[in-house]
């Protein structure tokens, strides 16, 4: 038992949807089917959706059922087929959850990777199966060709600014990036991004290889998007 109780229970899923910041979310039960008289039914709105589902990518396990399109079950008695239909008909589709409801209609809470881009689709109150799958579809193909992922910024990329040093062997020194830093974008804004290389004016020696000596910032249209923090190159005695 984890709380004890449906009810408790019930309690620690509204806790965690308020701790990931799902702002039009309340849980009334633990199974999410269509209330019985007298109670309430669960509500959660589309980018509420978006939001769980993201999180729950995060999990390689449950990443790995969203993605399963069929599995043996109960020692291969029978095969259990996934009802994400946009696994078997989009290319590049991985997850995430499919769910009717009589007031909410087919819904579908949909991800779809290609190349560095992975894109999070929610479709609600449809009135069929088929317009709900393909509206999500619809909406991906959009996604896809008007947005990109731009790594202005690659791992190990020595930049184009030095640091500066003061009481060493050497006067300067080359920095490198740390991490990538991933930017999405309208296709074509890539004269928007900028990277900053913000180090201090003399880092004082001695100096190691790997030690961080700044940051390299990002920004789209002068709003900082993403950073990592830059390193030395090299040892400086």
């Amino acid at each position: 038992s984890i709380a004890g109780s449906t009810d408790a229970f019930v309690d620690l899923m509204n806790e965690k949807a308020k701790q990931l910041g799902l702002k039009e979310t309340h849980y009334f039960d633990v199974h999410g089917l269509p209330a019985e008289p007298g109670q309430q039914d669960d509500e959660m709105s589309a980018y509420d959706l978006a939001l769980l589902g993201r999180e729950l990518l995060k999990y390689p396990e449950a990443a790995k059922w969203a993605a399963t399109i069929q599995a043996p079950f109960r020692d291969g008695k029978f095969t259990l087929y996934n009802p994400n239909h946009l696994l078997r008909q989009y290319r590049g589709a991985d997850g995430i959850k499919t769910g009717y409801h009589d007031k909410a209609g087919f819904c579908v809470t949909g991800s779809a990777k290609r190349g560095d881009l992975r894109l999070i689709v929610v479709v609600m109150g449809s009135p069929t199966k088929r317009d709900c799958f393909g509206s999500a579809a619809r909406i991906l193909n959009q996604g896809f060709s008007t947005y990109r992922m731009y790594i202005p910024i690659k791992q190990g990329t020595t930049l184009d600014k030095e640091a500066q040093v003061k009481g060493g062997v050497e006067d300067r020194v080359a920095v490198a990036s740390s991490a990538d830093v991933k930017v999405l974008i309208k296709r074509g804004e890539e004269k928007k991004v900028a990277v900053v290389v913000q180090i201090p004016d003399r880092i004082s020696a001695p100096i190691k290889a790997g030690q961080v000596v700044g940051e390299a910032v990002v920004k789209l249209d002068g709003v900082e998007v993403g950073k990592t923090s830059v390193t030395a190159t090299k040892d400086v005695a």
